[in-house]
């Protein structure tokens, strides 16, 4: 945010000004003067801060959208763009969008821990803890598309509610638990990918990548049949299935250790 825009709210304003309509002061500030935007940022500050605050629990993060989104719209007027009627929707949008910004910039600045990603990836044996490290988890997320790494953000980190998260993704709240449900599934999957070691077996390289989606109980029905009849003959096989369950990932359906019933 410019020096300018930042000075204005403390400096001494005309009190007929606190009385005009933000149409009014817009149309001031888009001629050129600067003590009306000064206004407009103390009669909408507070509340833009609270909207900030809804998308994260980083204070510092919420100011630092505030003043980018003060200082977008200033830039936009004095272009010959930007808000001319109301202000307050036209900044609550671009506080969001700042917020969303920072967020995701947040994402890859500060990697997150196995204890933040606990719910995400669903681990249900503390045995797991020493089965991996925060460099693999850092992998495994990296490789998610943008979409899915910011509803987990959003969800697991910052503890938001689908109804907070679906305006900043653009989308309904059923919506948006169905994108972290997507998200949640991907990471673990790939997670649990990571941790097989390759099929040494050229026969098992087909059968060995579906091995994690069959112990998250996602594997399509045609294709359960072959795994089952598959893992019946191959104990390198049976032995990756193990391994991956007792690494206790929460799962859609119990999938015993070497099972091959029906």
């Amino acid at each position: 945010m410019t020096q300018e825009t930042r000075s204005s709210p403390t400096q001494p304003t005309p009190r007929y000004l606190e009385g005009l309509s933000d149409g009014e002061l817009l149309e001031a500030v888009r001629a050129g003067s600067s003590e009306e935007y000064g206004i407009l940022f103390e009669r909408y500050r507070r509340t833009a801060l609270r909207v900030a605050s809804r998308y994260s629990s980083d204070t510092h993060l919420a100011e630092d959208a505030v003043h980018e989104a003060f200082a977008s719209i200033l830039s936009a007027i004095r272009s010959g763009f930007g808000p001319s009627q109301t202000f307050g929707p036209y900044l609550y949008s671009s506080v969001i969008n700042a917020m969303r910004r920072l967020n995701l910039r947040k994402l890859r600045e500060k990697p997150m821990d196995i204890e933040t990603l606990e719910g995400a990836l669903g681990r249900t044996d503390e045995r797991f803890a020493g089965v991996t490290t925060d460099d693999l988890v850092q992998t495994v997320l990296r490789s998610l598309p943008p979409r899915w790494q910011e509803v987990l953000w959003y969800l697991e980190v910052e503890a938001m509610a689908p109804r907070e998260v679906g305006p900043i993704l653009g989308l309904t709240p059923n919506a948006t638990v169905a994108l972290h449900r997507r998200a949640k599934v991907g990471l673990r999957l790939r997670y649990l990918r990571e941790l097989l070691p390759a099929a040494e077996n050229p026969a098992c390289h087909n059968t060995s990548k579906l091995i994690p989606t069959y112990a998250l109980g996602t594997l399509k029905d045609k294709q359960i049949g072959k795994m089952k009849e598959h893992l019946k003959s191959c104990t390198n096989c049976a032995t990756s299935l193990s391994e991956v369950l007792e690494a206790g990932i929460q799962r859609r359906s119990p999938v015993a250790p070497g099972s091959t019933s029906g």
